[in-house]
């Protein structure tokens, strides 16, 4: 298989892994994605930085609502001349998928949410895949997501709870930093919700959240304010 084609597959899994991502293409030639850009609204880009050329680029600036983009390369120095071209982020090949995660929490923390600010929205949401259909949920009304090996089950204010297979890592990458804070491996709670808190376990409501082994400085900085 030749190199980059399994570096695109790679990518491809990774993104496939995530519900609320959309694959709209795969293209090895700056002509097709332009082509693709002139036809599809789109978000974000992991371009290769061996692929693009001065004509792509341009395009990509002279867009009225450019798309993020995130650089990819086996080529360590060129990192710089990636973030030249104002990229969000840098990955470097092979790419590993909690490197992929830490580039999509900052395309979510720092873009998806503020976009939906600037567009008048009041309420934040994602999408999350169960019972073979897109489900809307408000990140506002999440209290805390809990883990069962590889799903997970949002737990929400209507006491609604919705199973979701997907990793809590990857959950946790598209997630406000400020709103969520992960305390066990396998709980994320909203901090907003939390009533009491100790520093073994968290308290929503009348649910007791266990504080992990790795975790026990949330609890210092929850009394702090820190979170």
């Amino acid at each position: 298989m030749d190199r980059e084609l399994g570096s695109a597959q790679v990518l491809k899994k990774h993104i496939h892994s995530i519900c609320q991502m959309k694959l709209l293409g795969l293209y090895q030639s700056s002509a097709k994605a332009m082509i693709a850009l002139r036809r599809e609204s789109i978000d974000l880009i992991f371009l290769d930085v061996g692929l693009p050329d001065q004509k792509l680029m341009v395009y990509l600036n002279e867009l009225v609502n450019p798309p993020k983009v995130i650089f990819t390369s086996s080529n360590k120095n060129r990192s710089i001349e990636a973030f030249s071209f104002n990229a969000l982020d840098y990955l470097s090949k092979p790419i590993l998928y909690d490197r992929f995660l830490e580039s999509l929490t900052r395309y979510f923390n720092h873009y998806y949410f503020k976009s939906h600010e600037l567009n008048g929205l009041n309420k934040e949401y994602l999408y999350f895949k169960a019972d073979r259909k897109m489900i809307k949920v408000f990140i506002e009304n999440i209290n805390y997501i809990e883990c069962f090996k590889d799903y997970i089950v949002i737990h929400s204010v209507d006491q609604k709870q919705i199973r979701v297979k997907q990793t809590l890592c990857s959950t946790e990458a598209l997630l406000p930093k400020h709103l969520f804070v992960r305390v066990h491996r396998s709980f994320i709670v909203a901090v907003n919700r939390i009533s009491a808190f100790s520093s073994k376990e968290i308290e929503i409501g009348d649910v007791s959240i266990p504080i992990g082994r790795n975790y026990g400085h949330i609890s210092e900085q929850l009394l702090q304010g820190e979170i």
